[in-house]
């Protein structure tokens, strides 16, 4: 299998189609979380443990108060973490479409790759699951009995128990993460449905196993690289901020501090987001690329 070959043209599809670093965006939203934390100050009036009380009962009453508008906005957070959710399972089908049909040498566009997406989304959704349920599912067997010797304080049990569940744990995971991209591949490129993909899935990792491995190690080693020259590149951009920094801390102070910093912050992150769809991307594409290559010498 050419993989140098594979990775250069995954490149330039990734290059030339620059429409599919939205999809490769949306794939990495496949959730969300939210900590609220809320925060205040207190002053110590007495000991430790009325402090303790003090707080207890300020979180207490802040909780009471404003109930309806935390409930409101952990259902808010709730809907848009589903949006997302769904936005993802689309994206991954429309990179696997549009890469396929741009490597044929036939038209696509994002509005072509959202309607296979969206057409494939429960296919996707359910491949998407199982493999959610299937690792969580592990994860709660194999770390439920971790938890309860620490709790004990069974420490060398639960340490020697803690070991043999990662060397259960890691290969089913690598196994099964592979499973799903190759399932994705025979839903949206295929038609199958979603067991039929996973049998396929299965089967096909069993026969390229070695391939697989190889085309993961090269894209770790290119993440890896690539990885090292964005934070290259965020420390080069960095540099005008912190100057703009000094700058404005000489003429406004503090304020002008916080300023730049919010704007140095705001652009990092949406550098960061570029840099993250372009991987995705990138990405998505070896591995539809690595498919039609082998279905091809079928």
């Amino acid at each position: 299998m050419d993989y140098f070959g594979i990775i250069k043209r995954a490149a330039k599809i990734t290059w030339q189609a620059k429409y599919l670093w939205i999809f490769g965006l949306l794939a990495g939203f496949g959730g969300s979380s939210f900590n609220y934390n809320p925060s205040s100050s207190w002053q110590d009036n007495g000991s430790n443990s009325s402090s303790g009380e003090q707080a207890m009962n300020e979180i207490k009453n802040f909780l009471t108060d404003n109930w309806i508008w935390i409930v409101i906005v952990v259902l808010a957070l709730l809907v848009i973490g589903l949006i997302f959710f769904v936005l993802s399972v689309i994206a991954r089908g429309a990179l696997v479409h549009c890469v396929d049909r741009i490597d044929g040498g036939k038209p696509t566009s994002f509005k072509d790759g959202f309607r296979i997406g969206a057409k494939k989304f429960l296919p996707m959704l359910a491949s998407n699951l199982a493999m959610i349920f299937i690792l969580l599912g592990t994860l709660v067997v194999l770390g439920v009995p971790v938890g309860l010797l620490f709790y004990y304080q069974m420490t060398l049990r639960a340490i020697l128990l803690l070991l043999f569940a990662l060397v259960i744990y890691i290969p089913l995971g690598f196994v099964v993460s592979f499973i799903a991209i190759w399932s994705w591949q025979y839903i949206v490129i295929k038609n199958m449905k979603v067991v039929e993909s996973w049998r396929a899935g299965l089967l096909l990792f069993k026969n390229n196993l070695g391939a697989s491995l190889i085309m993961w190690l090269l894209l770790f080693v290119v993440g890896l690289v690539t990885g090292i020259a964005f934070l290259i590149i965020v420390l080069v951009v960095a540099i005008p901020f912190v100057l703009l920094g000094v700058l404005a801390y000489a003429v406004v102070q503090w304020m002008g501090v916080a300023v730049v910093a919010a704007a140095g912050v705001m652009f990092l992150f949406l550098l960061s987001l570029l840099y993250g769809a372009v991987l995705s991307t990138f990405q998505s594409a070896v591995w539809t690329l690595m498919f039609r290559e082998i279905e091809q010498k079928k």
